[in-house]
């Protein structure tokens, strides 16, 4: 069976046990198929470890599935890596289909894709709030399709500004991107970056926001990817890490190399 086939089995196995209907409650749809994704084994899900109850416990190793608010895990993760390896399973929307529902009646109002690709390096600022485990976690970043539902609960004449995810519902498989603990994440660094780069410039090759891009490579710099190479007026200067050692970015930024100890404070978002 192809990862592909194991994933629309598990996308089934998720919506017998969620239901089909928009307004159905208990657990999302994509969290319950990735659980039988990443392990078909009921009997493995929901365990408690711990003071803690795992998503998935094998009795071997455990593994959390989180698509935000990374800070919430720091405590569970904690706990968790003192018994054994840990896997963090991050999914990443690189196709999305946004379709607006009435929160009165339920009905699908509108279904558009939407413009944005996502991709492996998304993970990035979300673990910067788990900064500290990097160097023994697994990170699991899975590339998907999928339907996502908006309620038309917001505000303006259609009443989509700031409307409410209500779910996602997973429709493929589309790749898989494999972090294991030591790994500086050099591979998720966007095609084309040039040698030194500010913050700006890497906010705009991942099309992130510059506080998210500021939290991306906080962790970069942690793991060695990238390097801060000194000042361009007041704005920081990062070089690849992979290809350059500190004692050359003098030839790449005259006067302005810096060792990471001696760099300034990474900002928090």
């Amino acid at each position: 069976m192809t990862a592909e086939e194991r994933f629309q089995a598990a996308a089934g196995r998720a919506g017998e046990r969620t239901g089909s209907g928009i307004g159905t409650l208990g657990e999302k749809t994509l969290h319950a198929c990735l659980k039988y994704y990443l392990d078909p084994d009921k009997t493995h899900h929901e365990v408690r470890v711990g003071r803690y109850v795992a998503d998935i416990a094998d009795g071997k190793s455990v593994t959390e599935i989180q698509s935000r608010q990374f800070y919430r895990l720091q405590k569970k993760l904690a706990a968790f890596l003192e018994r054994g390896p840990v896997t963090v399973a991050y999914p990443v929307a690189k196709r999305k289909w946004v379709n607006w529902v009435s929160p009165e009646t339920g009905e699908i109002v509108s279904r558009r894709r939407s413009t944005r690709s996502g991709s492996a390096a998304d993970v990035l600022p979300e673990l910067y709030d788990l900064r500290a485990f990097l160097g023994r976690l697994h990170i699991h970043v899975l590339l998907l399709e999928v339907e996502e539902y908006r309620l038309l609960n917001g505000w303006g004449p259609e009443k989509k500004r700031g409307g409410a995810r209500y779910e996602r519902r997973p429709v493929a498989l589309l790749g898989e991107v494999e972090l294991p603990p030591g790994d500086n994440y050099a591979r998720l660094l966007p095609p084309g970056l040039p040698e030194s780069f500010t913050v700006k410039d890497f906010a705009k090759r991942c099309r992130l926001s510059e506080a998210r891009a500021r939290a991306a490579l906080g962790v970069l710099t942690r793991t060695g990817a990238v390097l801060r190479a000194g000042k361009r007026g007041r704005a920081l200067v990062y070089a690849h890490g992979n290809a350059l050692k500190v004692e050359a970015l003098d030839k790449l930024l005259p006067g302005a190399a810096v060792r990471e100890d001696e760099g300034p404070r990474e900002e928090q978002r």
